[in-house]
């Protein structure tokens, strides 16, 4: 398979707006629209978001209203994310006929993510499959993140890449976990806590470079493109009737979630 491809630059939506953007491009690929990607250079304001079967006790409500964060569920898998204004954001959405396994979609964009975060001069940069699947690690530290969204005809992932550093202190405050911060901040680094220095527009082009130079690899040559209007209507029916919509944070899909734990940032 052989396909024109899209990438898109946003320009720092609340979080709301990116789960919005991040459905509708993977409905859209599903229907027929080419693959693809969208990065954004940092979040409106600071936010937090958990997984579309999590509990919502999970997140401490109150806390996050006081302090102005925007809280949201996704419609990805995974735990906790505490989203800040400096964290670069990516997603890729692809027809199912690209992807082989979940193992394959992360093999293919980690690649993507270990090269342009070693173009900045981040060392050691690796993912550490099996053991800490899902994400990549700068040595033994946590500096992206990632969850996905599988179905029959598009599958899609997104996540966030540390540029500043987070502040364990949040994960206490926000949410349920029943960690030291002390202990979190052993488990997960960014760009600037490795020693380097990039803004996320900096961030953002050389992730965009190395999309457009790996994905021709995998059958996708990327075009810098936009949000169609159809696109774009979508999005806001979806952030009124879903990603600010109380019923959805509150329940998201209904699933009980088993694992009594959240894994944030960090795991």
């Amino acid at each position: 398979l052989f396909m024109n491809g899209r990438l898109i630059i946003l320009e720092r939506p609340a979080v709301s707006r990116y789960m919005a953007i991040s459905e509708t491009v993977q409905e859209t690929v599903a229907q027929g629209y080419p693959p693809t990607v969208f990065i954004s250079p940092g979040w409106e304001r600071k936010g937090l978001s958990l997984g579309k079967n999590q509990r919502i006790d999970y997140v401490q409500l109150d806390a996050c209203h006081r302090d102005g964060l925007e809280v949201v569920r996704r419609h990805t898998d995974g735990y906790v994310i505490i989203h800040y204004p400096e964290d670069v954001t990516y997603g890729i959405a692809v027809p199912k006929a690209f992807v082989k396994s979940a193992r394959y979609f992360d093999d293919r964009i980690f690649q993507v993510l270990v090269k342009s975060l070693e173009r900045i001069g981040v060392e050691n940069c690796h993912d550490p499959f099996p053991k800490k699947y899902g994400n990549v690690y700068a040595g033994d530290k946590k500096i992206v993140g990632s969850s996905q969204n599988r179905r029959k005809t598009a599958w899609l992932q997104h996540g966030i890449v540390a540029v500043k550093g987070h502040d364990s202190r949040d994960y206490a405050r926000y949410t349920a976990l029943q960690k030291e911060p002390e202990k979190i901040d052993m488990e997960m680094t960014s760009v600037e806590k490795e020693g380097k220095t990039a803004d996320p527009a900096q961030v953002t082009s050389i992730m965009a470079d190395e999309f457009r130079r790996q994905l021709p690899d995998w059958g996708i040559d990327l075009e810098m493109s936009s949000l169609s209007p159809e696109e774009q209507q979508f999005v806001e029916k979806l952030l009124a009737e879903k990603y600010q919509n109380s019923s959805w944070l509150q329940v998201g899909e209904g699933r009980y979630d088993k694992s009594g734990r959240i894994a944030c940032f960090t795991g």
